[in-house]
């Protein structure tokens, strides 16, 4: 089935299910709890097909063109391009593990977890310290790498996705070898008590910073 099609599809679905399709393609739903399996695949499609407009070399103004050409208003058009270039990237990014050696994969998210993820160092992530770097093909692999299994850990940990969802979605989604599913899966699963416990005190503090900012912004 060609874009267009999924296109007129999204146009015809009703419009409490639109928007539901759009605050999950801009990041406020995280489920497609509220669509079917076939639609949750025909949203998917939507966005894969945007994304090859991209991967073809088409510019932003001649994909937006395409997409209202067929049917979407410019601001559907939007989020939808906006969305494609998000997972476009993430999908680039996840290739990488496919060109690095397991037991380098698998030391590395070692590194990862044990450096930032149990500490609880979430915003700030940097490959510097790693002793293998140099066994990266550049730094800025490494740090693609790094984006890539934090977000994913975040999502397991904000409790978005559950541990056989994400192996599925690294296959199907991510098209990562099977052993490096395996490697990313099994290591957070083996550590995912402790990073639960700490992520649940990082939340609490960040809780508690909120409500004494607010109460000092009152007394002010």
């Amino acid at each position: 089935m060609k874009i267009k099609n999924y296109v007129e599809w999204f146009r015809n679905l009703e419009e409490g299910k639109k928007e539901y399709s759009l605050n999950y393609l801009l990041g406020k739903e995280k489920t497609h709890r509220d669509l079917s399996h076939e639609e949750g695949s025909k949203l998917y499609h939507l966005q894969a097909g945007t994304k090859n407009l991209i991967d073809q070399g088409y510019s932003k103004s001649e994909v937006l063109n395409k997409l209202v050409s067929y049917g979407l208003n410019d601001e559907i058009a939007e989020i939808i391009y906006g969305n494609a270039v998000e997972h476009r990237s993430m999908l680039a990014n996840a290739q990488l593990i496919n060109n690095i050696d397991s037991q380098l994969f698998s030391d590395f998210v070692a590194f990862i977890i044990d450096d930032y993820l149990m500490p609880g160092y979430y915003n700030y992530m940097n490959p510097d310290s790693f002793s293998d770097l140099d066994k990266f093909k550049t730094v800025e692999h490494a740090e693609r790498i790094m984006i890539v299994v934090r977000y994913k850990a975040l999502e397991v940990l904000r409790r978005e996705i559950i541990l056989p969802e994400l192996w599925e979605e690294l296959i199907d989604h991510f098209q990562l070898e099977e052993p490096k599913a395996n490697i990313f899966v099994n290591l957070i699963d083996q550590h995912l008590d402790e990073l639960e416990k700490t992520f649940m005190v990082r939340m609490l503090l960040n809780i508690e910073r909120e409500l004494n900012k607010n109460n000092e912004e009152e007394v002010a």
